[in-house]
């Protein structure tokens, strides 16, 4: 009896410890459970405060650069009118007016209040003037306010001629500190001066003084002689006026927030000039966000001798500081280290849909930034093209023999940056599914002759020849516009890898499964097996011995590619290292669609030729 006393206490023993141990190993895994549970918390919550600060960012960066954008455009139109009156000496209203209407401000500038010019009036001229002024057209014009200062600054002509910008005709803006100012900067600088935010001439008295919205003048000056003074003191002795713009700033916010609505969403956005202490309110743009724990990000911007900052601020809505926390950690508190490891996979799944989303936000974030910056460097160099050919057409005088070589060298550099940043257009068209096919029956053989023609004073400067001998009609269902800048970009690439004193051979050939191929053959430098997979790929120009002395884009391919998939065919190639490529375009010669015309993107189902 005894030992069987002893041989129970014995097992006692031996369980009250295992207990023991199992109980404190609960213990560690529910605190490992509940640390990790609150470290999870905190990372969702960091991580999404991350996140939407570099959404806060990138909406920052778009509204600077479309303020930076409609600067530089008001720059251009600046110089624009400041040019046209060193050509011309003098101009009148209606000259004016047509200078406004040819540079188009109300369709690139929309927000523009007013274009003018402002004479530059010594005391003792101030009633010649105004007689002079009322004998033009102005009925009316006075000189306002007089200062009794030995020089005024009396608006001229202002565009467009609407009621409101009537109102400020003859006023005297030197007698404005913040425009005065701003002159005389303009004066001293020979480059575009913008005055601190003012209450404008055509605001005042309005619903737009009432809410605060104020504008700013943009100057730049224009002198006596034809040659730029070199000295302040001659500037200021030789002045004659000034071309200036009047603008909101809150205007131009106003269009983008139209346009693109997602840089404003649940976000406020304030405008400063903070040229000085203290700052001065540009513009506001609030939306009726949750004014507790918010975010700022902010950046400045130059806009001619004065600094503007962007502050854009708002609350990340999908912080959620309490529930989710909680959840982690009752969860962790519950089911100890096996949840936490579910919840970390949850964790990294959720984070891995965040990344997701946030690259998908970047890759649109840049097309949108993509095609406006195309959109804006395309009306420049348009201006450039204008201004060029009125220099070659010798419109403002004859040009010498070297003078005129080196404008015509210009323009065809400008020119070739034109093609670029149309590539970029198009591109942005596709991506967007903007692009329209209007298909018809329609005949390749001279699209194919008007492509080789355009490109034989090319191929003649390295000696290169281009044949090709096809006369017969030959009939594909396309738009003609595409099919021609197919196979320009496949002769012109065939080429520049040519090597000089070699031949371009360009075919069509009849296929019996209801296509037509147009086949570009050259003798170049030929593409490598590993290097054909990327041949098509947006921004991608191959490493060969001709690519660094040949010029290009690399979308030339990538648009012919996509073009001709669109119309249901396809682009192949055939290539051998150093000895040359042959690139066929493959065109249906049937109708392939139900409708006459095509949306690239929402309707293109090719059927390409079988092998």
């Amino acid at each position: 009896m005894q030992e069987k006393i002893k041989s129970i206490l014995s097992t006692r023993n031996i369980k009250l410890p295992a207990q023991q141990s199992a109980v404190l190993f609960a213990v560690v895994i529910l605190l490992i459970g509940i640390i990790t549970s609150l470290f999870l918390a905190s990372l969702v919550a960091r991580q999404s405060r991350e996140d939407y600060r570099l959404s806060l960012e990138q909406k920052q960066n778009a509204i600077e650069s479309q303020l930076s954008s409609a600067v530089a455009g008001y720059n251009q139109l600046l110089i624009a009118g400041a040019t046209l009156f060193n050509l011309k000496g003098d101009l009148t209203a209606q000259e004016w007016a047509q200078f406004y209407e040819d540079m188009q401000v109300e369709r690139q500038l929309p927000s523009t209040l007013g274009v003018g010019y402002t004479s530059v009036i010594k005391k003792g001229d101030i009633s010649a003037f105004e007689m002079r002024m009322r004998e033009q057209g102005a009925e009316g014009y006075t000189v306002n306010p007089i200062t009794g200062d030995d020089t005024q600054t009396a608006i001229t002509y202002l565009e467009p001629n609407n009621e409101i910008n009537k109102r400020a005709l003859g006023f005297d803006m030197y007698s404005v500190e913040q425009r005065r100012e701003a002159m005389n900067r303009a004066i001293d600088s020979a480059s575009m001066a913008v005055s601190a935010p003012v209450i404008t001439r055509q605001d005042q008295g309005t619903a737009a003084e009432a809410q605060g919205r104020h504008g700013v003048l943009m100057y730049y000056p224009v002198y006596t002689s034809k040659v730029l003074p070199m000295t302040v003191e001659t500037r200021r002795q030789q002045l004659k006026g000034f071309i200036y713009i009047v603008v909101r700033p809150s205007d131009i916010l106003e269009r983008y927030q139209t346009a693109s609505p997602q840089a404003f969403d649940n976000v406020d956005v304030i405008l400063a000039d903070v040229s000085g202490a203290p700052r001065q309110l540009a513009a506001i743009a609030h939306t009726r966000g949750d004014k507790t724990d918010r975010q700022l990000t902010s950046g400045d911007i130059v806009v001619g001798n004065r600094r503007w900052a962007v502050e854009v601020s708002g609350r990340p809505s999908a912080i959620n500081t309490t529930v989710i926390p909680l959840v982690l950690i009752l969860g962790g508190s519950m089911l100890g280290f096996v949840i936490a490891l579910t919840m970390l996979r949850t964790l990294l799944r959720r984070l891995e849909h965040v990344q997701r989303s946030y690259e998908h936000e970047v890759e649109r974030t840049k097309d949108e930034l993509l095609a406006l910056a195309s959109h804006q460097l395309r009306t420049p160099a348009s201006g450039v093209k204008q201004y060029i050919g009125i220099l070659t057409s010798g419109i403002v005088g004859p040009l010498t023999a070297a003078q005129q070589q080196i404008a015509e060298k210009a323009y065809n550099t400008n020119e070739r940056q034109i093609e670029i940043i149309n590539q970029l257009l198009y591109v942005s068209k596709i991506e967007a599914g903007k692009v329209t096919l209007r298909l018809v029956k329609s005949d390749i053989t001279p699209v194919v002759q008007r492509a080789v023609d355009s490109l034989q004073a090319t191929a003649r400067l390295k000696n290169i020849k281009v044949i090709f001998k096809t006369k017969q009609p030959r009939y594909v269902f396309g738009d003609e516009q595409y099919f021609a800048m197919i196979v320009d970009n496949l002769i012109s690439n065939a080429i520049k890898y040519s090597y000089p004193n070699t031949t371009v051979m360009v075919r069509i050939v009849r296929r019996p499964d209801d296509f037509l191929a147009v086949s570009v053959t050259d003798r170049g430098v030929g593409i490598p097996d590993h290097d054909k997979e990327h041949l098509f790929q947006k921004f991608r120009r191959l490493n060969n011995p001709l690519s660094r002395s040949e010029s290009g884009s690399g979308l030339g391919l990538f648009l012919a590619y996509q073009l001709a998939r669109a119309h249901g065919g396809d682009i192949t190639v055939s290539s051998q290292e150093g000895k040359g490529s042959t690139f066929t375009l493959l065109l249906p010669t049937t109708l392939r669609f139900n409708e006459a015309q095509v949306d690239i993107v929402d309707r293109y189902e090719p059927r390409l030729p079988t092998a």
